[in-house]
């Protein structure tokens, strides 16, 4: 169960560390989402917003990323090198 009392404690013993460390203050999350999902594209915002609120954007911004799906796919070789095709849906 989330609880932001402890999340913002815990965020406090880390930045104190990384800092030490020479971590640079915000740090950055990136979250790539599938945009063309629009339930996964508002559980993306929500998670930011939530984590941002919570842990402050001075401590932490989350980069949601929403991009296309690509898809991959692997064809058998012809040639003693693999072939990857990208393709954009």
């Amino acid at each position: 169960m989330f609880n932001a009392d402890k999340a913002k404690a815990q965020l406090a013993k880390a930045k104190e560390a990384l800092q030490a460390e020479g971590v640079q203050f915000p740090i950055h999350i990136d979250y790539v989402v599938d945009q063309s999902a629009a339930t996964l594209v508002q559980q993306a915002d929500s998670m930011k917003d939530s984590i941002e609120k919570t842990l402050g954007k001075e401590n932490v911004i989350v980069d949601v990323q929403k991009n296309y799906p690509l898809k991959m796919r692997i064809t058998r070789p012809t040639s003693p090198k693999h072939q990857i095709k990208k393709t954009l849906t």
